[in-house]
């Protein structure tokens, strides 16, 4: 048995455990559980490698980090830049 068949059987142990009176087919249970780990393999396995180099961000500079986090929590991406930070219509500076 391969190891998604092993954690597939190891979920569905864990949930018929749970509610001994639940009635199911094991078997579909299981192929659906080994469907959604081989999902998630694939969804990783299509990560880029090797990761992108980070950038950096704001070492050192704790204030402009944290102004940055609040704008772009507001921001609203595929706005125009002439409308200031999440379409305000004041510019970037005057909402510092």
């Amino acid at each position: 048995m391969t190891t998604g068949g092993k954690d597939a059987l190891a979920v569905l142990h864990r949930i018929l455990h749970a509610h001994p009176s639940l009635v199911v087919d094991t078997s579909y249970m299981a192929e659906l559980v080994r469907e959604d780990i081989a999902a998630v393999r694939r969804s990783v396995d299509a990560i880029p490698k090797p990761w992108p180099e980070w950038g950096g961000g704001w070492s050192g500079q704790v204030e402009a980090a944290l102004i940055d986090a609040v704008l772009s929590i507001r921001a609203r991406y595929g706005s125009s830049l002439h409308h200031g930070s999440a379409g305000s219509g004041q510019p970037l500076l005057e909402l510092v």
